[in-house]
């Protein structure tokens, strides 16, 4: 369950209506081959309800998640697929036709603890995390289709006191 609410201020004047509530629920199975490997496998359905009624919408989603511990790196693969029917027409892009899409979403990651790459004592506590996602997305509504590909890099440092 989440809200989302927006302050309204002069320079945005129309934040209140973004504003929504989500409702749904997730049922999932996780299931733990050998010490090191899991697969995971869940689905998602929920409500959005917003001021404006063309952006409420109802989504299912299903996925399914590998996962491996190496002893250098903990690797992650998953696959998932949201389909969001929209309640009404947004008449701002189209009169007649009701918004409906299907996001296909494929993600690789890489995470662990430098420490254990690169033997130096100044990487202690340094984690990194290499994600590659791939988002392909159609719709009933040409502006919302979309293929997009992000790759993200992050490096932490823990400092203890």
């Amino acid at each position: 369950m989440g809200v989302t609410s927006y302050n309204q201020t002069p320079s945005f004047s129309s934040a209140d209506a973004q504003d929504n509530d989500k409702l749904g629920f997730m049922l999932g199975y996780e299931y733990y081959f050998g010490p090191h490997h899991s697969v995971r496998i869940k689905a998602d359905n929920s409500r959005v309800a917003s001021e404006k009624n063309y952006k409420s919408y109802d989504s299912f989603k299903t996925s399914i998640d590998y996962a491996k511990q190496f002893s250098l790196a903990n690797f992650s693969l998953s696959h998932s697929i949201a389909d969001n029917g929209y309640d009404v027409a947004d008449s701002f892009v189209h009169s007649t036709i009701v918004r409906k899409d299907t996001v296909n979403t494929t993600s690789v990651s890489f995470n662990g603890d430098l420490d254990k790459i690169i033997k130096i004592g100044a990487f202690k506590n340094t984690f990194y995390n290499i994600n590659y996602s791939y988002i392909d997305t159609t719709s009933t509504l040409l502006n919302n289709e979309y293929k997009k590909e992000i790759l993200n890099i992050g490096l932490t440092k823990r400092i203890n006191f």
